[in-house]
Parts: structure tokens; sequence; C-alpha cells
């Protein structure tokens, strides 16, 4: 992949990313004025379990097809990647058919002993028909990312939350809002067919992209395809189930503590649903950059280019920073404001504000273990994650009980402080990269601080002229103070114009 297509397929999934946590803060904020914190609570409750149930159908699929697809050369490469798919498939939808029958048989258990709210039954039966979709989606983004084709991903994932925020719209409209167990039911019921729609127009094109494959040409490539998806798989499963205790056990914890149930489930809301949400919003571009890592390191990897993978690493590692300070310095001036905005919640900006200093470590963890998957680290990956969730797991059932929602704030703080620092160790382990901590993260803090604190002085209480201010000023201060150089600015343009700069060969 060329430099210019990279960054049209990044700029493509950044685009599309900012246009999804648009409207999923649209929807979120939507769904916490019809159901309330209590509702969302409930509804985040259940999404945690079906996020666990992903797992276990299709963990590690798109990124294992996109790793054998991107390998594949020469004359047999198109029947190659066509056989990967297929065979994709059918590991998904065995899966799926096992996982349908035994939540058919359990899930009133599950829900009872499990999550500790039966309320949830009928809604997780309702979501696990969904799994096959979500499967087939999988293998077929994974193909289009090795392809280079990130607008088929865009518009599928475009049409999906259209079609489940217009479902979910329209019956609330039209028969209104009961309880907040009808209403689950009735967004269980919208993903369903959000993700049938995203799959078919999925599936439309990828037969057109491989009408082309010749029927006769064979690669043995099933083993290594399942050797793959088993080893990203068994890590994403451990630490998915352990993020599902883990949100298991923070209304327990705090209803341990004294909380009422009704004021633990909507704490727990207001934390998962609410501002979390908010705080993960501005990560589109960093997502993007991570997300078209993977082929293209595997292929530097594969090259044996080990200046050219730590030159990416440099730079990734110096655009994550600088961008995520400053989101970070946002947060904590108008944490007060924008939760007054969004959700009309003083409590909701005050945990945005608890929670704001992290964010740049939690946005550079999600780009080193992009790079490890690319590097094939993923056991390092997969141990340095389940040590991290058995960690924050055990940290939950101590702490919370004892110290209510300032054990969780403790949770996440050691949780997203130690992972990114281990991953970083093992990735400058591995690739013998060097970054610059005082110019890539001491000094940004520097410029987000004096940015911010400048633009509250000469804006005042207006939020958008504040966030405008504090934004222009950065750009001044880390222009000012080298943060960025000139060379870093050659470089962004020599990616627009798709030329070799002479600094990748340095």
């Amino acid at each position: 992949m060329t430099k210019k297509r990279f960054l049209l397929n990044t700029a493509i999934i950044a685009g599309t990313s900012v246009i999804l946590k648009c409207a999923g803060l649209f929807f979120r904020v939507y769904l916490s004025n019809t159901i309330g914190a209590e509702g969302m609570g409930l509804y985040q409750l259940i999404f945690s379990m079906y996020v666990f149930l992903i797992s276990l159908s299709s963990a590690g699929v798109s990124l294992s097809v996109t790793r054998i697809v991107s390998e594949q050369m020469g004359r047999c490469a198109l029947s190659a990647k066509r056989q990967v798919v297929k065979d994709a498939c059918i590991y998904v939808f065995c899966t799926f058919l096992i996982i349908l029958i035994a939540m058919s048989l359990f899930a009133s258990e599950i829900c009872e002993h499990f999550l500790n709210d039966r309320r949830c039954t009928e809604s997780i039966k309702i979501l696990t028909l969904s799994l096959v979709f979500i499967g087939f989606s999988a293998v077929f983004k994974g193909y289009f990312t090795a392809e280079g084709k990130a607008y088929h991903i865009s518009n599928s994932q475009i049409l999906e939350d259209f079609v489940k925020i217009f479902t979910v719209v329209f019956v609330f409209a039209k028969y209104g809002v009961h309880d907040i167990v009808y209403a689950c039911r009735v967004i269980m019921w919208s993903i369903v067919l959000a993700e049938m729609s995203s799959c078919a127009f999925l599936y439309v094109f990828y037969k057109k992209s491989v009408r082309q494959a010749s029927a006769h040409c064979k690669k043995n490539i099933t083993k290594r395809l399942l050797t793959t998806i088993f080893t990203i798989s068994l890590g994403s499963i451990i630490t998915s189930f352990l993020h599902t205790a883990e949100n298991v056990l923070i209304p327990s914890g705090l209803l341990k503590y004294g909380n009422s149930a009704k004021n633990a489930l909507s704490l727990y809301g207001m934390l998962r649903g609410m501002a979390m949400p908010i705080l993960l919003f501005p990560s589109s571009v960093i997502n993007a950059f991570s997300m078209m890592l993977v082929p293209e390191i595997t292929k530097a990897d594969a090259g044996g280019e080990k200046r050219k993978i730590n030159y990416a690493i440099y730079r990734v590692f110096q655009f994550t920073f600088v961008i995520s300070i400053f989101i970070s310095g946002i947060f904590i001036a108008y944490s007060d404001n924008i939760g007054l905005l969004v959700y009309k919640s003083s409590d909701v900006g005050k945990i945005i504000k608890i929670l704001a200093p992290y964010l740049p470590f939690m946005y550079v963890d999600g780009v080193i273990f992009a790079i490890l998957a690319g590097l094939d680290m993923q056991k390092t990956a997969l141990a340095i994650t389940v040590a991290d969730s058995l960690a924050r797991v055990g940290l939950i059932y101590f702490l919370v009980p004892k110290f209510g929602f300032s054990g969780i704030i403790i949770t996440l703080y050691i949780s997203n402080l130690a992972t990114p620092i281990l991953g970083s160790i093992a990735l400058f382990k591995k690739t013998g990269a060097k970054i610059n901590l005082f110019k890539i993260v001491i000094l940004p803090c520097a410029a987000a601080f004096g940015s911010t604190v400048l633009s509250n002085a000469l804006s005042g209480t207006n939020l958008m002229i504040g966030i405008f201010l504090s934004g222009i000023l950065y750009i001044v201060f880390v222009r000012t103070a080298n943060i960025l150089s000139h060379d870093d600015i050659i470089w962004i343009l020599s990616m627009v114009k798709g030329k070799k700069k002479k600094a990748d060969l340095q």
C-alpha cells in the first residue's frame, strides 16, 4: 500500500469514525433522556454480556483474515484470499450455532446468577441472533482492510448505525417507552436488524471483488488461519470474560458499599453509558491509524524493514501523544460545561474531569497493541491484557465495596497506566525503537495547560469559543516549542503528495 493510499484509507476510516461517534453520541444522549441513568445501567449490563458473546463467536477473526490475506502473493493470490474468507465464515457459523444452543438453554440462569438481573434474559436471547451477522461482517472487514478498501467498511458502518438509530427512534416515537425492560428489547431488535443490513451490504461488495478468482488455484492456508484465530481470540475471549465480570462486579460492589440497587445501576450507567462514550469520542483519528497500521507493519516486518518499522512507531507515538494530551486538557478544563451541554448533568461532568487525565495512556494503549499485532506478537499482547484484566477484576472486587465509586477510579488509573507501560517495554525491546518522552509528552502537557488556562481567561464561560481558542493556542505552543518540527510537517505533506521522504530511510 502506497503512502498516498494509506493516508486516503486512514482519512476515510477517521472521517467515518467521527460520523459514527457523533451518531453514537446522539443515540446515547437520546437513550439517556428516554430511559434515564438506571435504564442506561441495565443497557450497559446487557451489552457487557453481549460483547463477551461476540468475543466467543468471532474474536480475532477480522485481524486474522487481514493478516493472512495481506500475505497472499502471486498467481493464486485472489483464489487464496477467497479461500481464507470462506474458511473464516465456516468457523464463525460453527461457533454461532454452539452459542445459540447454549444461550437458548441457559440464558435465564446466566442472567440471574452472573449478571444478577433476570431482566436481561430476553434481551440477551435476542442479541444472540445477531452474532452470525457480526461474525460474517468481521470476516469481510478483515478482507477489505487487507485490500485497502476502507470505503466499503465505512459505508457498512454508516448503514448499520442508521438502521439501528432509525428503528429505535421510530418505535419509541410511535409506541412509546413502557418501561426500561421493553426499551431494552426494542434496542436489541434494532441491533439485530442493523447487523443483518451491514452484513448483506459487505457481502455484495465482497462477491464483486473476488468474482475473477480461479476455482482451480488452491493453497493450503486453512491451518494457518485457524491457528492465527485461536492465538488472537484466546486473549480476546479471556479478557472479554474478565471485562464482563468487571462490569458485573461494579454494580454489586456499589451495592455492598451502601448504595441502593437503583443508585448503583444509575452510577454504573453514568460511568459506562454516558461519561466513557464522551471520553472516547475524539479517538477517531487515532483509532484509524491503529487499524491501518496492521497490514502496513505486517508487510514491513515480513520484508525485514526494521528502520521503516521504527520510523513508523516514532511517528505514531508522536501523533498520538500530541493529539491525546490536548484532548485530555480540554476535558479537564471544560468537563462541567460538556456534561451539562450533552446530558444536562453536572454529575457526568465531574466523572469526565476525574477520568480525563489518563486519556493519553488509554489512547496510546490501543496504538501499542495494534503495532504488536502487526509484528506478530500476539502472545505478548495476550499476556499483558490477561494480566491487566485479572488485576482489574481483583481491584474492583476488593476496592469498590470498601471505597465505593472512588475504588472504580483507582482501578481505572492503575490499569490505564500499567498496560501501555508494559506494552511499550515489550515493543521497544522487540524493535529497538526509541521515543523522546520530554518532547512528545512533557512539552505537550505544558502546552495543553498553558493553552487552556489562557483560553479560559479570554473566553469566560463560552464553551465553543474556549475550545477553539485552546486549539489555536495549542498549535502555536506546539510549533514554537518545536514539538512538531519543520521536518515533521514536511513528512505529513509528503504523505499527502505520496512521495518518499529522505528521512524515511535515515
